[in-house]
């Protein structure tokens, strides 16, 4: 089935695998994909779905407009603004490398320029290699496994 033509029944896994990856923890996948469902319904196509997604993770870790309002102080507003262009990095970086979602679509389900969503992917892909690297070489690991790990898909 073409990618722009499924529906959330349709892409439950990639959902899960992306809350997965969004929160290291499977107690707070299992919370995300709930929302991202209860708020998307079972009959909603999947740009909706991944837009729904985007929301309730967002509302999960309080990085929604209402935070935003709520942190007075600019230092607040800057870390604000960080922490939520870091989970769009990720989430960008997630949709095109484990569910096939183009730039245009990530684009749309994130309401960030196309430029921006390019960049992000570039970025995003190196900071996500180096931080496995930084992982590996701080736990004990034989080569191989190292090599073999790395050649996982992110």
């Amino acid at each position: 089935m073409p990618i722009d033509q499924r529906k959330a029944t349709d892409i439950f896994d990639d959902v899960y695998t992306l809350a997965y990856w969004m929160t290291k923890s499977l107690e707070e996948t299992h919370e995300l994909f709930r929302k991202t469902y209860q708020k998307a319904g079972s009959d909603a196509a999947e740009i909706d779905v991944f837009k729904a997604f985007r929301e309730a993770y967002f509302e999960m870790y309080e990085i929604n407009e209402s935070s935003r309002v709520e942190a007075a102080s600019p230092i607040d507003q800057a870390l604000f603004i960080l922490r939520r262009q870091d989970a769009d990095r990720k989430f960008s970086v997630l949709l095109s490398d484990t569910c096939g979602i183009r730039y245009r679509t990530i684009a749309k389900i994130t309401g960030n320029p196309l430029s921006m969503i390019r960049l992000w992917l570039s970025n995003g892909r190196k900071w996500l290699l180096n931080s496995m690297i930084m992982l590996f070489s701080m736990i004990n690991l034989d080569q191989n496994t190292k090599e073999s790990l790395l050649l996982l898909p992110i």
